[in-house]
C-alpha cells in the first residue's frame, strides 16, 4: 500500500506542476500579462492637464500626447518633435524641444542643439508654433514672462 500511496503523491505532484505550467504559458500570452512585461524599460509618462501628458517611449522618443475622447489610447499632438522641457501657465502648456526628421530623434539632432517652442491652449486644444525662440512665443501669445520650465528628466513620472 505504501508504494501505491507514494505513486499517487508523485502523480498528484506531477499534475499540479503541469497545471501550473499551463497557467503560466496561457497567462504569459494574455494581454494583461503582456502589457506588464512588454512595457519598455525606462518608459514613463508625466500627466499634465486636460488629458495631456508627456510620454517617454524609448531613448529616442519623448512625445506630447493627449488622451483620446473615446478613451481608446492617446494621440501624438506634435509630430516629429522631441520634448525636452515643459511649463504650465494659466491657460497654456508650453513645450521646448528639438524638431526631428522622423518620429525618433537621432544623435546628430540631439547634438545640433536646435530648439523649437510650442504652446497648447489646453481649454480649446489649440496648438501654436513652432516658434524659434521662447521670447517670440511669449510675445506672440501675449503671455507674462514668468515661465518656469521643468525638464522632462526632473519631473515626477508615473510608470
Amino acid at each position: 500500500m505504501r508504494k501505491d500511496d507514494e505513486h499517487m503523491r508523485r502523480h498528484f505532484l506531477y499534475m499540479i506542476i503541469c497545471i501550473i505550467l499551463v497557467l503560466c504559458i496561457v497567462g504569459c500570452d494574455s494581454g494583461c500579462i503582456k502589457k506588464q512585461f512588454n512595457r519598455g524599460r525606462g518608459d514613463w509618462s508625466i500627466n499634465l492637464i486636460n488629458g495631456y501628458r508627456i510620454d517617454h517611449l524609448n531613448a529616442s522618443g519623448i512625445k506630447i500626447s493627449k488622451e483620446m475622447t473615446n478613451g481608446r489610447g492617446t494621440e501624438i499632438v506634435v509630430e516629429n518633435y522631441y520634448v525636452t522641457a515643459y511649463a504650465i501657465h494659466e491657460k497654456y502648456i508650453f513645450l521646448k524641444g528639438i524638431p526631428t526628421e522622423g518620429i525618433w530623434i537621432t544623435d546628430q539632432e540631439k547634438q545640433a542643439n536646435c530648439s523649437a517652442f510650442y504652446a497648447i491652449r489646453f481649454e480649446k486644444d489649440d496648438l501654436y508654433g513652432p516658434f524659434d525662440t521662447e521670447l517670440q512665443m511669449l510675445k506672440d501669445l501675449s503671455v507674462d514672462w514668468n515661465i518656469i520650465w521643468t525638464t522632462c528628466q526632473e519631473s515626477e513620472k508615473t510608470w
